[in-house]
This record gives C-alpha cells, structure tokens and sequence, in this order.
C-alpha cells in the first residue's frame, strides 16, 4: 500500500474526474450540489494549511452575495464565505454589484478596485464576464483585444493586477465556457 499522502492524491484524483464527469450531464441543482459536495471532499482530503493566508476576491454581484439569503457581518453571504470556512483562510471581499471585467467609458471595471488590495494579500481571485456579457453584449462578442473590447479590458484587468502584484499567484473564474 503506498503512504497516507499517495492514498490522498489518489483519492483527490478521483474525486476530479468525478467533477470532470459531472460536466458531461445537463445543469440541474442536483449537479450543483453533487459538485459541491465533491469539492469538499477534495478539500478535506488536502492537507495544506491555509491558516496564514489571506484570499482578495474581486468581482460583482455574485461574488459580493447579492441576493442570498443569510448575511454575515451584515454582508450577504457569498461563495467567498465558503472559501474561508472550507480553506480556513482570511478573506477580502472587494466586490462590488454591477462591476464588469470592463469599462466600455465608464468606471464599473474590476481594475479600479485592484488599488484597494492589501499588500498582504497572498491569493488574488477575480470572477466577472456576467455584466459584460448582459450589458455590453457587443463588446463581449468581439475577438479582438483592443481597449474597449472584453478581450482588451480583460488584458487591462490582467496588467492592473500584475503591475501591483507581480509575483502573486492570481486566478480568474467566469461562468461562461
């Protein structure tokens, strides 16, 4: 038999094709929660300990908990609440509702919170696209990656993060494949 941490790598590699798999069957909330569940497990079975460190999210309404039903310090409650208990970690949410990867001439993109970051952050997660995609639907569907287009905003976001935090490790979650 190989040793606790083979098992768990195993048993972690399993339980990632299940959700894999899970991705082959139609949305339904009962996938939702069977891929929740299986992120638990998967979490439960990782060893690190993430007491030390601190998570910044960025991101809009879904990141800031709009529309849930339970709050936390007055805040609605997100998925960021989640990370936290799963991890163990400290979070910062500096979402805002409405905000978009990008500012099509305003002053809604993601990139003008990326100052409000604190230094002593160690993880950066930024999930956006669904106000892009809703309200600047013309912009969204262009492939080039110019100022103005989402590729192009997106990139900004990209350089925003990499400029203040070049040696962060940074990940961006979008709803859309």
């Amino acid at each position: 038999t190989g040793s606790a941490s083979e098992d768990n790598r195993e048993s972690i590699e399993a339980l990632v094709q299940r959700e894999i798999d899970y991705y082959d069957e139609a949305n339904s909330y009962s996938k939702t929660l069977d891929i929740f569940e299986t992120d638990k497990l998967i979490i439960s079975l990782n060893k690190h300990d993430y007491s030390d460190t601190k998570i910044t999210f960025l991101g809009d309404s879904i990141t800031y908990g709009i529309g849930s039903q339970e709050t936390v310090n007055d805040k609605p409650k997100s998925y960021v609440y989640y990370v936290e208990e799963m991890l163990g970690c400290q979070t910062e949410n500096l979402s805002v509702a409405g905000c978009s990867l990008g500012a099509y001439g305003g002053d809604t993109s993601i990139a003008n919170y990326v100052q409000y970051i604190p230094d002593d952050t160690d993880i950066i997660v930024v999930m956006g696209g669904i106000n892009d995609f809703l309200g600047y639907n013309s912009y969204y569907i262009d492939d080039n990656a110019e100022d103005g287009t989402y590729k192009g905003e997106v990139i900004n976001v990209m350089e925003a993060i990499r400029n203040r935090f070049p040696d962060k490790p940074v990940y961006f979650i979008t709803l859309y494949q």
